[in-house]
Protein backbone atom coordinates (compact mmCIF):
# COMPACT_ATOMS: atom_id res chain seq x y z
CA UNK A 1 0.00 0.00 0.00
CA UNK A 2 1.34 3.39 -1.05
CA UNK A 3 0.42 5.11 2.23
CA UNK A 4 2.27 2.44 4.23
CA UNK A 5 5.34 2.54 2.02
CA UNK A 6 5.54 6.30 2.35
CA UNK A 7 4.83 6.08 6.11
CA UNK A 8 2.02 8.61 5.84
CA UNK A 9 0.45 7.81 9.19
CA UNK A 10 -2.34 10.38 8.97
CA UNK A 11 -3.60 8.86 5.77
CA UNK A 12 -3.23 5.33 7.14
CA UNK A 13 -5.68 6.11 9.97
CA UNK A 14 -8.12 7.82 7.59
CA UNK A 15 -8.07 4.84 5.23
CA UNK A 16 -8.52 2.38 8.10
CA UNK A 17 -11.61 4.14 9.44
CA UNK A 18 -13.07 5.19 6.06
CA UNK A 19 -11.59 2.68 3.62
CA UNK A 20 -13.56 3.52 0.48
CA UNK A 21 -13.72 7.30 0.75
CA UNK A 22 -10.27 7.55 2.24
CA UNK A 23 -8.69 5.48 -0.50
CA UNK A 24 -10.39 7.46 -3.25
CA UNK A 25 -9.40 10.84 -1.86
CA UNK A 26 -5.85 9.61 -1.16
CA UNK A 27 -5.58 8.40 -4.74
CA UNK A 28 -6.88 11.70 -6.09
CA UNK A 29 -4.61 13.91 -3.99
CA UNK A 30 -1.47 12.04 -2.96
CA UNK A 31 -0.44 9.36 -5.43
CA UNK A 32 1.94 10.52 -8.14
CA UNK A 33 1.72 8.99 -11.57
CA UNK A 34 -2.02 8.44 -11.43
CA UNK A 35 -2.54 11.06 -14.11
CA UNK A 36 -5.26 13.63 -14.63
CA UNK A 37 -7.88 11.12 -15.79
CA UNK A 38 -7.28 8.87 -12.79
CA UNK A 39 -7.58 11.72 -10.35
CA UNK A 40 -10.72 12.95 -12.09
CA UNK A 41 -12.25 9.47 -11.83
CA UNK A 42 -11.36 9.23 -8.15
CA UNK A 43 -12.99 12.59 -7.52
CA UNK A 44 -16.14 11.53 -9.38
CA UNK A 45 -16.37 8.30 -7.39
CA UNK A 46 -15.95 10.17 -4.14
CA UNK A 47 -18.82 12.46 -5.14
CA UNK A 48 -21.02 9.43 -5.79
CA UNK A 49 -20.41 7.74 -2.43
CA UNK A 50 -20.22 10.97 -0.46
CA UNK A 51 -22.50 13.43 -2.27
CA UNK A 52 -22.43 15.95 0.59
CA UNK A 53 -18.77 16.60 -0.26
CA UNK A 54 -19.63 18.36 -3.52
CA UNK A 55 -22.72 19.96 -2.01
CA UNK A 56 -20.70 21.51 0.80
CA UNK A 57 -18.09 22.75 -1.66
CA UNK A 58 -20.74 24.40 -3.84
CA UNK A 59 -22.36 26.02 -0.80
CA UNK A 60 -19.02 27.45 0.25
CA UNK A 61 -18.38 28.64 -3.29
CA UNK A 62 -21.72 30.48 -3.36
CA UNK A 63 -21.05 32.04 0.04
CA UNK A 64 -17.68 33.34 -1.19
CA UNK A 65 -19.02 34.57 -4.54
CA UNK A 66 -22.84 34.91 -4.74
CA UNK A 67 -23.01 34.93 -8.53
CA UNK A 68 -25.82 33.59 -10.69
CA UNK A 69 -23.46 30.91 -12.03
CA UNK A 70 -22.63 29.67 -8.52
CA UNK A 71 -26.29 29.78 -7.52
CA UNK A 72 -27.23 27.71 -10.56
CA UNK A 73 -24.46 25.18 -9.89
CA UNK A 74 -25.65 24.63 -6.32
CA UNK A 75 -29.29 24.42 -7.42
CA UNK A 76 -28.35 21.85 -10.07
CA UNK A 77 -26.61 19.69 -7.47
CA UNK A 78 -29.56 20.00 -5.08
CA UNK A 79 -31.93 18.89 -7.83
CA UNK A 80 -29.64 15.97 -8.71
CA UNK A 81 -29.86 14.84 -5.08
CA UNK A 82 -33.66 15.36 -5.08
CA UNK A 83 -33.35 18.28 -2.64
CA UNK A 84 -35.99 20.09 -4.64
CA UNK A 85 -37.16 22.55 -2.00
CA UNK A 86 -33.62 23.83 -1.52
CA UNK A 87 -33.16 24.02 -5.29
CA UNK A 88 -36.32 26.12 -5.67
CA UNK A 89 -35.26 28.43 -2.86
CA UNK A 90 -31.99 29.04 -4.69
CA UNK A 91 -33.92 29.65 -7.90
CA UNK A 92 -36.34 32.15 -6.39
CA UNK A 93 -37.43 34.54 -9.14
CA UNK A 94 -37.43 37.74 -7.10
CA UNK A 95 -35.13 40.70 -6.73
CA UNK A 96 -32.02 40.70 -8.90
CA UNK A 97 -32.84 37.29 -10.40
CA UNK A 98 -36.47 38.01 -11.30
CA UNK A 99 -36.03 37.92 -15.08
CA UNK A 100 -32.76 36.03 -15.35
CA UNK A 101 -33.42 33.52 -18.16
CA UNK A 102 -31.09 30.82 -16.82
CA UNK A 103 -32.74 30.96 -13.39
CA UNK A 104 -36.22 30.76 -14.91
CA UNK A 105 -35.25 27.86 -17.18
CA UNK A 106 -33.75 25.84 -14.36
CA UNK A 107 -36.65 26.65 -12.05
CA UNK A 108 -39.15 25.35 -14.61
CA UNK A 109 -37.11 22.15 -15.04
CA UNK A 110 -36.98 21.56 -11.27
CA UNK A 111 -40.71 22.17 -10.90
CA UNK A 112 -41.38 19.63 -13.63
CA UNK A 113 -39.05 17.09 -11.98
CA UNK A 114 -40.97 17.62 -8.72
CA UNK A 115 -44.21 16.63 -10.44
CA UNK A 116 -45.57 20.18 -10.58
CA UNK A 117 -46.20 20.69 -14.31
CA UNK A 118 -48.65 23.57 -13.77
CA UNK A 119 -46.01 25.53 -11.85
CA UNK A 120 -43.41 24.69 -14.49
CA UNK A 121 -45.76 25.90 -17.23
CA UNK A 122 -46.33 29.19 -15.42
CA UNK A 123 -42.58 29.69 -15.06
CA UNK A 124 -41.98 29.01 -18.75
CA UNK A 125 -44.75 31.39 -19.74
CA UNK A 126 -43.10 34.02 -17.54
CA UNK A 127 -39.79 33.29 -19.26
CA UNK A 128 -41.25 33.50 -22.77
CA UNK A 129 -43.01 36.77 -21.97
CA UNK A 130 -39.94 38.40 -20.42
CA UNK A 131 -37.35 36.88 -22.77
CA UNK A 132 -38.97 35.82 -26.09
CA UNK A 133 -35.60 34.85 -27.55
CA UNK A 134 -35.20 32.16 -24.90
CA UNK A 135 -37.84 29.99 -26.55
CA UNK A 136 -35.12 27.60 -27.73
CA UNK A 137 -35.35 23.88 -28.56
CA UNK A 138 -34.78 22.65 -24.99
CA UNK A 139 -37.45 24.92 -23.54
CA UNK A 140 -39.92 24.08 -26.32
CA UNK A 141 -39.35 20.40 -25.57
CA UNK A 142 -39.97 20.96 -21.86
CA UNK A 143 -43.12 22.93 -22.68
CA UNK A 144 -44.37 20.09 -24.89
CA UNK A 145 -43.77 17.58 -22.11
CA UNK A 146 -45.79 19.80 -19.78
CA UNK A 147 -48.63 19.94 -22.30
CA UNK A 148 -48.49 16.14 -22.52
CA UNK A 149 -49.22 15.82 -18.80
CA UNK A 150 -52.50 17.68 -19.35
CA UNK A 151 -53.88 14.70 -21.27
CA UNK A 152 -54.93 16.41 -24.51
CA UNK A 153 -53.50 14.16 -27.23
CA UNK A 154 -54.03 16.59 -30.12
CA UNK A 155 -52.51 19.50 -28.18
CA UNK A 156 -49.56 17.28 -27.27
CA UNK A 157 -48.87 16.44 -30.91
CA UNK A 158 -49.11 20.13 -31.81
CA UNK A 159 -46.70 21.06 -29.01
CA UNK A 160 -44.12 18.48 -30.10
CA UNK A 161 -44.45 19.59 -33.73
CA UNK A 162 -43.90 23.20 -32.65
CA UNK A 163 -40.81 22.10 -30.71
CA UNK A 164 -39.28 20.22 -33.66
CA UNK A 165 -37.48 23.06 -35.53
CA UNK A 166 -33.87 23.21 -34.40
CA UNK A 167 -34.17 20.23 -32.05
CA UNK A 168 -31.05 18.09 -31.70
CA UNK A 169 -31.15 14.42 -30.76
CA UNK A 170 -33.83 11.77 -30.78
CA UNK A 171 -35.78 12.48 -27.59
CA UNK A 172 -38.19 14.90 -29.23
CA UNK A 173 -38.67 12.68 -32.28
CA UNK A 174 -39.44 9.67 -30.10
CA UNK A 175 -41.84 11.59 -27.88
CA UNK A 176 -43.54 13.07 -30.94
CA UNK A 177 -43.92 9.61 -32.47
CA UNK A 178 -45.43 8.26 -29.25
CA UNK A 179 -47.88 11.17 -29.18
CA UNK A 180 -48.85 10.44 -32.78
CA UNK A 181 -49.55 6.81 -31.86
CA UNK A 182 -51.90 7.95 -29.13
CA UNK A 183 -53.93 9.91 -31.69
CA UNK A 184 -54.20 6.87 -33.96
CA UNK A 185 -51.59 8.02 -36.49
CA UNK A 186 -49.66 4.76 -36.33
CA UNK A 187 -48.09 5.04 -39.81
CA UNK A 188 -46.71 8.53 -39.11
CA UNK A 189 -45.36 7.31 -35.79
CA UNK A 190 -43.71 4.29 -37.39
CA UNK A 191 -42.05 6.53 -39.97
CA UNK A 192 -40.46 8.57 -37.16
CA UNK A 193 -39.32 5.45 -35.28
CA UNK A 194 -37.78 4.14 -38.50
CA UNK A 195 -36.01 7.43 -39.11
CA UNK A 196 -34.53 7.37 -35.61
CA UNK A 197 -33.16 3.85 -36.09
CA UNK A 198 -31.82 4.39 -39.63
CA UNK A 199 -30.11 7.69 -38.86
CA UNK A 200 -28.57 6.30 -35.68
CA UNK A 201 -26.84 3.63 -37.76
CA UNK A 202 -25.03 6.38 -39.66
CA UNK A 203 -24.30 8.53 -36.59
CA UNK A 204 -21.05 8.56 -34.67
CA UNK A 205 -20.51 6.74 -31.39
CA UNK A 206 -21.01 9.81 -29.23
CA UNK A 207 -24.40 10.55 -30.75
CA UNK A 208 -25.51 6.95 -30.26
CA UNK A 209 -24.38 6.97 -26.61
CA UNK A 210 -26.17 10.23 -25.88
CA UNK A 211 -29.37 9.01 -27.54
CA UNK A 212 -29.20 5.32 -26.60
CA UNK A 213 -32.44 5.41 -24.57
CA UNK A 214 -34.48 6.79 -27.47
CA UNK A 215 -32.84 4.67 -30.16
CA UNK A 216 -33.50 1.49 -28.18
CA UNK A 217 -37.07 2.56 -27.44
CA UNK A 218 -37.69 3.24 -31.14
CA UNK A 219 -36.30 -0.19 -32.05
CA UNK A 220 -38.58 -1.78 -29.47
CA UNK A 221 -41.64 -0.05 -30.95
CA UNK A 222 -40.71 -1.24 -34.44
CA UNK A 223 -40.21 -4.81 -33.21
CA UNK A 224 -43.59 -4.93 -31.48
CA UNK A 225 -46.75 -5.97 -33.31
CA UNK A 226 -49.51 -3.40 -33.56
CA UNK A 227 -50.73 -2.72 -30.06
CA UNK A 228 -51.31 0.01 -27.51
CA UNK A 229 -49.08 3.08 -27.81
CA UNK A 230 -46.50 3.84 -25.15
CA UNK A 231 -47.85 5.69 -22.08
CA UNK A 232 -47.80 9.46 -22.11
CA UNK A 233 -45.22 11.45 -20.17
CA UNK A 234 -46.01 12.30 -16.56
Amino acid sequence: MHAVRTRNTSWIWIILFCPLIGSLIYLATEVRGVGRSGRKLAGQLANVVQPSRRLDALRAQLADAPTVANRLALAEECARLARFDEALELLATTGAHKNDPEVLKRRAAVQFEMGKPADAKATLEELFEAQPRERGPAMRLLFARIVETEGDAAATVAAYEAAAPGAIGDELRYRRAAALERTGRAEDARALYTRIVKESARADGRYRRENREWIQAAKARLDEPAGPPPPRDG
